[in-house]
């Protein structure tokens, strides 16, 4: 007769577990949010291809009667960007099956969920900080390395107005809402919503009933053109003499992601005895995660004849009073 806490998975079950694994990192996935996310068809290579286009000049010289003018251009650059593979599992022993006293499996799911999602978010992270950094900015203007940083010169309101005005001159498209993201760390958010300025910060209590049913995961309210969206993962390098948070300011499309499917995550349970005989006394189970996915910075990095791709990911740096 089989233990009755031996893990053995029906079709609805799984089921269950893949949801609350799913809508866990859904509810944690922050940085992603601020990305155009694109399908690659399985069974055609780990490589997909993307186009940015150039500007198009304006127009200033008049037609001539019943002359055509010379056509103009539309310059492209192509991107490649290549499918990876990253995953995580645990162990989960039939003793503590059979001694804990809350649901394993489930709890498991959860966690692996959120590991999931800053797993996620901190390749996007980490990619940006190595390729966006056409545009950086300091919360102190003078500073231009990290080890210039002072305890004292952290963020403000104010700290984004030099990154939007940068993307506005250079015609970087904000979102559908007219606004920028700003994505930055808890500390540095506290003292941005500090900020007593007039005009400067404005709290989710203070929006209007229209934008209410549209705020983003992790948003905290709006500054100076962008909206400002908390993300833990947005940490500190130990390396510079202060603290240094960095922090994304991004238009647009800044950066591309690719996937297989809607999800690019999976969840993978191995009930009890599934090794086989590398698992002999069926004493062992497993929860995984595996995720599939690729990312690449767009902005900024190519010039035509009729202007200059446009930054759409600038970096604003600084201090933060922490806690």
């Amino acid at each position: 007769m089989a233990n009755s806490n031996t893990i053995i998975l029906s079709p609805n079950l799984h089921t269950f577990y893949s949801k609350v694994f799913l809508e866990t990192t859904e509810k944690n996935l922050v940085v992603w949010q601020c990305g155009d996310a694109r399908v690659h068809p399985q069974g055609t290579g780990k490589v997909s291809k993307y186009l940015r286009y150039g500007n198009v000049n304006p127009t200033l010289t008049p037609l001539s009667e019943g002359v055509t003018p010379a056509e103009n251009s539309l310059a492209t650059n192509q991107y490649q960007i290549e499918i990876k593979q990253y995953g995580d599992f645990i162990i989960v022993t039939d003793f503590l099956q059979m001694t804990s006293i809350s649901p394993e499996i489930k709890k498991h799911s959860e966690r692996l969920g959120y590991a999931a999602a800053k797993s996620m978010d901190s390749q996007i992270i980490a990619h940006l900080e190595a390729t966006a950094t056409n545009s950086l900015y300091y919360t102190n203007n003078a500073n231009t390395i990290d080890d210039d940083v002072q305890a004292t010169e952290t963020f403000s309101a104010r700290s984004v107005l030099a990154g939007v005005g940068c993307l506005r001159g250079q015609d970087a498209k904000p979102f559908a809402d007219g606004m920028f993201k700003w994505v930055v760390h808890p500390h540095a958010a506290i003292d941005i919503m500090s900020d007593t300025a007039a005009g400067g910060f404005i709290d989710l209590n203070k929006y209007t009933s229209d934008n209410t049913s549209k705020i983003l995961k992790g948003e905290v309210g709006k500054v100076y053109g962008a909206r400002l969206i908390e993300s833990s993962n947005m940490t500190a390098p130990t390396a510079a003499l202060t603290d240094v948070y960095r922090s994304f300011l991004m238009a647009e499309d800044a950066f591309v992601m690719t996937k297989f499917n809607k999800d690019a995550m999976s969840l993978i349970i191995k009930p009890n005895g599934s090794a086989g005989s590398a698992d002999p006394l069926d004493q062992r189970a497993s929860v995984a995660y595996k995720l599939q996915f690729g990312v690449l910075y767009t902005g900024g990095d190519f010039v035509d004849a009729n202007g200059a791709s446009p930054d759409t990911c600038i970096q604003i740096r600084g201090a933060a009073t922490g806690c």
